[in-house]
């Protein structure tokens, strides 16, 4: 059984043992607790604490091929801090999730059986021993270990010899990173400013993205800043990403600025080579007075010249004038309102005119707005008299002749109902408003005996397919029928209905010219 066969056959033996234990919920410091202990005594750990994520991608490229990474979708890119194997166990901490089959490559790259992980011992469950555990042949986790504890034994005279063999290797790093130097000065407040005098890059990790690399540079004025990366040109080494400690001169010039009552903070910022919160909290930092007096160059010589012509008087207090309540504000801006507006209603003044003082009003002080508000409007009584026979005897009559128009109208039937007569007529309004029972009887009437229900309609579609039939000299099935005519298969089961398809297509049968018909 080659790699490929074995790692499938390990992943689906785990999951099976895995489905069938529901009380197993490890939960993520108890997944942590394990791998950290694992991996620390296969040398891919150090401390019980950090991984080595770098390592650890590589002893899974070792046991797992490609090919079986790739076929599960768990392949990665070791190159790439982002990718799984360097986020599995840190996410354990964050209380994320990570896909299951990846928790079962780390547990067969270990060398253990997902039933011996957990330290499942069971002796009435044979079921994990049938799992083949990951063998670590390919793989020799346990040589890490080894090399870094025999580093670590040896003598002092050994650590010296290495690290000057480190060395030419720390010389090479930053001239491959950052060139060969010397590299120039970015302190700005220096004479020695944007001049290569810069002969040593001492190369260190990222705090934070251990996979990038940051030279450290330091001149002799004190001023040092950090670079991260690679440099892509040649201008890339008169820039920076942060600044470890700015030095003497630049403090001392800074407190010089500072003093200058005619620069603002952004002029100070431009003038050292900062951003203007730099400015503010190096102030703090240096104990310098802050707030700053003189926020800017115009703003502060303006202040000067006039407290030398006009020096300050004392303000004398005075009470605030009582502030209006709710109640007169809106009482005046009803007032208001009413005035220039003398035929307005109630109800214009309540949604148009002046809808926020009315309503609080009408919530909180009636009485008042009862006494000022315009009096109710009163409708008075049409005199426009509405003869309801005459119109009633009308309208039963276009109802009855809408009625033949539409089922005379050619194509397939329409049911007659109220809406569509109303349609019809262009009356929907008014043939269905809740007061035509009363006032229009023979509409009413009329409408009753024109109205079909849904089974007249059905019957009356039915025929109306087997006319065409007729005329197309066809004799069509009882599912052919029934399509035709527009009826679902509950409607077609019904004794009613299918009594008349029966009726009809033995009708279409027994037609005189049986000779011409085919069947559908």
């Amino acid at each position: 059984m080659d790699t490929f066969q074995q790692g499938l056959m390990f992943i689906s033996q785990s999951a099976e043992w895995l489905l069938n234990q529901p009380s197993l919920v490890p939960g993520y410091d108890t997944l942590h607790g394990h791998y950290m202990s694992e991996l620390t005594a296969a040398g891919l750990a150090y401390q019980g604490k950090f991984v080595h994520s770098s390592r650890l991608a590589e002893a899974i490229r070792h046991v797992y091929p490609d090919s079986l990474l790739a076929a599960i979708q768990c392949d990665f890119d070791e190159d790439k801090e982002y990718s799984w194997p360097f986020r599995l166990i840190k996410e354990l901490k964050l209380r994320k999730a990570n896909h299951p089959l990846r928790h079962l490559l780390l547990i067969g790259l270990l060398g253990h059986t997902t039933k011996s992980f957990f330290r499942i011992q069971d002796a009435s469950d044979g079921k994990g021993d049938l799992i083949v555990p990951m063998l670590a042949s390919t793989y020799k986790p346990s040589q890490h270990r080894n090399v870094r504890k025999a580093v670590l034994d040896q003598n002092s005279s050994t650590n010296t010899a290495a690290n000057i063999s480190r060395k030419p290797e720390a010389a090479q790093l930053s001239k491959r990173l950052f060139g060969t130097g010397p590299w120039p000065c970015l302190n700005v407040t220096c004479h020695l400013y944007r001049q290569p005098v810069i002969k040593n890059c001492h190369v260190a990790k990222h705090w934070e993205k251990r996979t990038f690399d940051v030279g450290v540079f330091s001149c002799v004025c004190g001023f040092t800043y950090r670079r991260n990366g690679r440099d892509k040109s040649s201008a890339d080494q008169f820039r920076f990403d942060s600044v470890k400690e700015y030095g003497g001169i630049w403090k001392e010039r800074f407190c010089s600025l500072w003093g200058d009552l005619t620069l603002s903070i952004h002029k100070m910022g431009h003038l050292l080579g900062v951003a203007h919160n730099t400015v503010k909290l190096q102030a703090v930092l240096l104990g310098l007075e802050f707030p700053r007096k003189g926020p800017g160059s115009k703003i502060a010589q303006a202040e000067i010249g006039r407290e030398w012509r006009n020096p300050p008087r004392k303000r004398i207090k005075r009470s605030p004038a009582a502030k209006p309540t709710p109640r007169d504000r809106y009482r005046r801006e009803l007032l208001r309102v009413i005035k220039k507006n003398p035929s307005a209603t109630r109800s214009r003044l309540d949604k148009h005119l002046a809808s926020q003082p009315y309503r609080w009003l009408y919530k909180h002080d009636r009485e008042w707005l009862e006494a000022h508000q315009p009096p109710p409007f009163k409708r008075t009584e049409s005199s426009r008299k509405v003869d309801w026979a005459t119109r009633d005897a009308q309208l039963a009559k276009e109802v009855r002749l809408a009625a033949k128009q539409i089922r005379s109208t050619e194509g397939r039937p329409v049911r007659m109902t109220v809406s569509v007569i109303g349609r019809h007529l262009d009356k929907y309004a008014l043939l269905t408003h809740k007061k035509l029972t009363g006032k229009m009887p023979l509409t009413v009437q009329a409408l009753s005996e024109l109205v079909e229900t849904y089974m007249v309609f059905t019957i009356r579609s039915i025929r109306w397919a087997a006319r065409c039939y007729l005329r197309e000299g066809t004799i069509p099935t009882l599912t052919a029928l029934s399509r035709r005519a527009g009826m679902t298969t509950t409607t077609t089961h019904k004794p009613e209905i299918r009594a008349v398809i029966n009726e009809e297509l033995e009708s279409l049968r027994n037609t005189s010219d049986v000779s011409g018909i085919k069947a559908a």
